[in-house]
């Protein structure tokens, strides 16, 4: 994924959820908070709760991922790729 390469990352919270900025100065013709989500995946925790990731655009271009737990509690087990469930519910291309 493009979008990826030198991308500058920060947490934003206590669950450790992520902003995404590309390294490229980005001219967003949206500006302002609209985001769309485009991605949801779901953990199990360790304690049977579930942990749900949500991955945001903004005007084509990652912006968040965010990370909670549904009962506001710590996440105690790692996500894993083999823990993940995904389900993609859509995204737009980055403006050229």
């Amino acid at each position: 994924m493009p979008q990826l390469a030198g991308i500058q990352v920060r947490t934003i919270d206590e669950y450790n959820s992520l902003e995404l900025r590309p390294a490229q100065a980005v001219t967003d013709p949206n500006p302002g908070p609209m985001r769309k989500l485009v991605v949801e995946g779901a953990h199990t925790d360790s304690d049977g709760v579930r942990v749900s990731l949500l991955l945001f655009q903004r005007s084509g271009w990652l912006c968040e991922l965010q990370i909670y737990k549904v009962d506001d509690t710590s996440v105690k087990s790692p996500v894993t790729a083999a823990s993940l469930r995904v389900d993609v519910l859509g995204c737009e291309s980055p403006p050229s």
